[in-house]
């Protein structure tokens, strides 16, 4: 099932307000999303770095391995994608960015994807 923008913007306002307390609500939407991502749409790039944004808005390390995997498979596509998975990772409580860097930034095309090839070795 594939939400629209707005609702993915829903979603992630839903992840935070029941961060701390949970709620099914947010439980079921997660799948969604996931399930979503996992049957590797080829919706446009931007789509696909909305979704990880808004999961990312969980700051749950049950995530990691399927952002870990989807980190994989953006490298090849979407670095803008990569970015966002970077910044839910780190939510997660993952190190993922280089302790050299001054700054982050979508932009940092570069940067972003040499710290997704060193995560994912890592």
């Amino acid at each position: 099932m594939r939400y629209g923008e707005e609702a993915v913007r829903e979603a992630a306002f839903v992840f935070e307000e029941t961060r701390e307390k949970g709620s099914v609500e947010a439980d079921r939407l997660a799948r969604e999303l996931v399930a979503f991502v996992m049957e590797d749409s080829e919706d446009e790039p931007g789509y696909r770095g909305s979704v990880y944004w808004a999961l990312g808005k969980r700051c749950d390390p049950a995530l990691v391995a399927f952002f870990r995997e989807r980190l994989s498979v953006e490298l090849a596509r979407d670095v803008g994608a990569v970015y966002q998975i970077l910044i839910a990772l780190e939510d997660a409580g993952e190190e993922v960015f280089s302790p050299a860097r001054s700054s982050r930034s979508v932009l940092d095309d570069e940067m972003n994807r040499a710290d997704a090839v060193r995560y994912l070795e890592g």
